[in-house]
């Protein structure tokens, strides 16, 4: 991303196998600095990593945050500007970066962009495994703050 010469940033998972022009069109609608996100159906992944890492993250410290559509999207238009990219995280874990980055930035738009279907590689749960390891890793320092609120006002309980 630190290579891209345009303002706008359109960032996607490599491994779909129906990317549509189209879904630049629908992203690029409303106003310039937002992040759009494109949220799709698939006939077959049940997001693991969504629902077995980031949604109890979001449950336990920003419950508001839980009703976010398909928080690991992984396809996104956004303005470079409005992003520190050299502390975005390069690995599993920069989906949800930037979607917390723009969650956390108040008066940042975050629109959510329907794409329809979407046929990504079909993948076996030990796939997620480096997946959920990272995402764990950053909303661990990311709720740092949280989870040490919550782990002193836990610990002397009797």
């Amino acid at each position: 991303m630190s290579a891209a010469r345009e303002d706008l940033v359109l960032r996607t998972d490599a491994d779909i196998r129906d990317w549509q022009t189209e879904w630049v069109d629908l992203l690029r609608t409303g106003p310039k600095h937002a992040l759009k996100r494109g949220i799709f159906h698939s006939p077959y992944d049940t997001f693991p990593v969504t629902n077995l890492v980031v949604r109890p993250f979001f449950q336990l410290y920003r419950p508001e945050w839980d009703t976010i559509p398909l928080p690991l999207s992984g396809t996104y238009l956004f303005n470079r500007c409005d992003f520190a990219l050299v502390d975005l995280p390069n690995n599993w874990a920069i989906d949800i970066a930037i979607l917390t980055h723009a969650l956390d930035t108040r008066g940042y738009i975050v629109d959510h962009v329907n794409i329809g279907l979407l046929a990504d590689a079909e993948r076996s749960i030990e796939h997620y495994i480096p997946m959920a390891k990272d995402i764990n890793e950053y909303l661990t320092f990311f709720f740092r703050k949280e989870i040490r609120h919550r782990l002193s006002r836990n610990m002397y309980k009797c």
